[in-house]
C-alpha cells in the first residue's frame, strides 16, 4: 500500500508539471525510472520478511500457536525464543534504510562533477544526505521550525549562504522556463547547513533532492540545470553530470560550477 501512495506521488506531481506548462516530455519518462527499482528492492525484501514468519512457524514446532499463552513451563520458553527470534529478524518494522533512504536514478537526476562517493545504501539503517535523487534528512532550524514546513509548494532553493553563489542565476532561469521555484534563504543555520551538505540544494515538488552544488556562477549552466530536472532536456544519460561534457548534454565549457 505505501509502495502504491509513493507511485501514486511520483507520477501526480510530474502529471500536474506537464499539463500545467512547466513539465518537459522528459518528466513523464522519468516515472518507470525511478519508481521500478524501488519497487523491486522493496518486493525482495518483503519477501525477506515473509520468509520469517516462516521461520516462526518452524520454530514453534507446529501445534496450536495459543498455547505459547498459557501458563505452562514449554509456554514460556516458547515465548522466550520467540522474543530471541524477533530480536535478530525485526526488518519488517526497523528498515529505515527501505522506508527512508531510497534514492531515485534517473536522468533528471543531476551530478556535480565532484559530488564525491555516493553513500552506502543500507536496508537496515538510513544515511541523512541531500544525494541527488535522495530525500532531503529532517531538522529543526534554530526557531525551532521544521525545515520542511519552509520547502515551497513546487520547486524549492535551498541557500545556506548569504553571499551570492550563483542563486540569482538559478531564479532568472526558472523565470525564463516558467517555472515555480521558491528560493528559502537559511543563512546561519550552520547545523542545516552541515547536514545539507551544499550552499545550494534543489528540492522537487515530491521532496526529493533534485541537484545540489556549492556554486553556480554561469547562466548557462543554471538553464542546463533547471531544463534537465524539469524534462526539458532530451538525454539518455542515466544521472546526467554537470560540469564534465556526457553524451546528450550540452555543457558549455565556462560553467564555473563548483560542488
Amino acid at each position: 500500500m505505501n509502495m502504491g501512495i509513493g507511485d501514486a506521488f511520483d507520477l501526480g506531481w510530474k502529471l500536474a508539471s506537464v499539463i500545467n506548462g512547466e513539465g518537459g516530455p522528459e518528466l513523464l519518462r522519468s516515472y518507470e525510472l525511478e519508481r521500478k527499482p524501488v519497487a523491486l528492492k522493496n518486493v525482495e525484501r518483503s519477501h525477506d520478511h515473509f520468509k520469517v514468519h516462516n521461520e516462526l512457524q518452524t520454530l514453534l514446532g507446529g501445534g496450536d500457536p495459543r498455547r505459547v499463552d498459557t501458563d505452562t513451563k514449554e509456554a514460556h520458553l516458547l515465548r522466550q525464543r520467540v522474543d530471541e527470534f524477533y530480536q535478530r529478524h525485526d526488518g519488517e518494522n526497523r528498515d529505515l534504510g527501505i522506508e527512508m533512504g531510497y534514492r531515485y536514478n534517473s536522468h533528471i537526476i543531476v551530478h556535480q562533477e565532484d559530488d564525491g562517493s555516493e553513500p552506502p545504501s543500507d536496508p537496515r539503517c538510513y544515511t541523512p544526505t541531500t544525494w541527488p535523487g535522495g530525500r532531503p534528512p529532517h531538522i529543526f532550524l534554530s526557531d525551532g521550525t521544521a525545515i520542511f514546513d519552509r520547502f515551497g509548494k513546487h520547486w524549492s532553493l535551498l541557500c545556506f549562504t548569504d553571499t551570492d553563489v550563483g542563486q540569482c542565476h538559478l531564479i532568472q532561469a526558472a523565470n525564463d522556463l516558467g517555472l515555480s521555484l521558491s528560493l528559502i534563504n537559511l543563512p546561519g543555520e550552520a547545523q542545516a547547513r552541515t547536514l545539507y551538505e551544499r550552499n545550494l540544494v534543489l528540492i522537487r515538488p515530491d521532496q526529493h533532492v533534485a541537484w545540489r552544488a556549492e556554486t553556480v556562477n554561469s547562466p548557462a549552466i543554471a538553464d542546463t540545470v533547471l531544463r534537465t530536472v524539469s524534462g526539458h532536456m532530451t538525454t539518455e544519460v542515466k544521472n546526467p553530470v554537470i560540469g564534465d561534457a556526457k553524451p546528450g548534454i550540452e555543457v558549455p565549457a565556462e560553467s564555473g560550477v563548483k560542488a
